[in-house]
């Protein structure tokens, strides 16, 4: 059974990769390069080599996670904290400690990430399971005993099921 849990980690990755492709084909999205005007996807978000295979990793991880509910749950709340930890070092160091470009937009786009995925991974529930069958109720209908020295035959019509019971109570020579 898929639940909206996994759907919603299969859709997280999809973007996420998509966004990795979107971010290795702009101009200067495959370099190490920290220039913010290098590497831009859509214009706004400047990425670089790292930055591309971190969103190409996340993407792989939500598609994964998307096979169960506790592997998505789980991608949703440790990507969130990691996305809250991302907002505060693009706070703290635009440029990722020269590592990866987190400031100017990504800094709200990776706020907004953390608020969506510590949401959805602080708040799921399991799937609730569907109620047992309830145990068959004895017949109160129409019956009839057929016996004979050797065995016996017990015949029921209960809700237009018949039901034949068999049973021998000697040895036959």
């Amino acid at each position: 059974m898929t639940t909206t849990l996994q759907k919603l980690a299969g859709v997280f990755g999809v973007i996420f990769v998509l966004l990795a492709v979107l971010g290795f084909i702009a101009p200067g999205g495959l370099v190490m390069a920290m220039d913010p005007t290098t590497g831009m996807v859509l214009g706004v978000f400047p990425v670089n080599l790292l930055h591309n295979i971190v969103h190409l990793a996340f993407g792989i991880w939500g598609l994964i996670a998307s096979r169960t509910w506790s592997g998505s749950k789980s991608f949703f709340t440790a990507g969130g904290v990691i996305y809250v930890v991302l907002t505060l070092v693009g706070f703290l160091s635009p440029t990722g400690f020269g590592l990866v470009p987190l400031g100017g937009a990504d800094i709200w786009l990776h706020a907004v990430l953390a608020i969506a995925m510590l949401g959805i991974g602080l708040t799921a529930k399991p799937a609730a399971r569907p109620a047992a069958a309830p145990p068959p109720r004895p017949c109160a209908c129409a019956s009839t005993t057929r016996s004979s020295p050797s065995n016996s035959t017990h015949a029921s019509i209960c809700s237009g099921r018949i039901v034949l019971n068999f049973s021998s109570t000697g040895a036959s020579s």
